[in-house]
């Protein structure tokens, strides 16, 4: 399968300009964020897979792919505002966040604000809260889920 009616474009975030394919389609448009150290082409097996009609963007985080020239930082907060300013550039009414891995947390961090447009979030293989194998120190500081239900059940008592 080939991906038919792509544009390569550059979107303008802090500091530079991320690079981008874009379909023009049906909504909700998928805007999709690859894992750290991938690229929009991390995408091409599941784009050559939509229906022809589906909008999307997959772009290249800064610091990755031919976005390699946009500075840090390269924080969570920071790839979560270039996602935001994609989107609002492209002007969809309606999309889904598709974040991979480390960018699984980008996508709950942008969805967490609750930007006008968003339909929904999928989470594909993403990272965990915490770091595993960190030090105890460091682990202490996040809530596991079975932490995380202990509380909820004690607050409700």
């Amino acid at each position: 399968m080939t991906l038919q009616n792509v544009v390569g474009r550059f979107f303008d975030v802090q500091g530079g300009q991320v690079y981008a394919h874009v379909r023009e389609g049906d909504s909700p448009a998928l805007i999709l964020l690859h894992y750290w150290g991938g690229s929009r082409r991390t995408w091409i097996p599941v784009l050559q897979r939509l229906v022809p009609g589906q909008g999307f963007v997959a772009y290249d985080q800064r610091g990755w792919g031919d976005s390699t020239s946009v500075p840090g930082p390269y924080d969570l907060e920071q790839l979560a505002e270039d996602a935001q300013r994609v989107v609002d550039a492209l002007g969809y009414s309606r999309y889904v966040l598709v974040g991979h891995s480390m960018d699984g947390k980008v996508a709950q961090l942008l969805a967490a604000r609750k930007p006008a447009g968003l339909s929904g979030v999928v989470l594909v293989a993403p990272a965990p809260s915490a770091p595993i194998g960190g030090p105890s120190r460091s682990r202490r500081r996040f809530p596991t889920p079975t932490t995380t239900r202990r509380r909820f059940f004690r607050a409700s008592i």
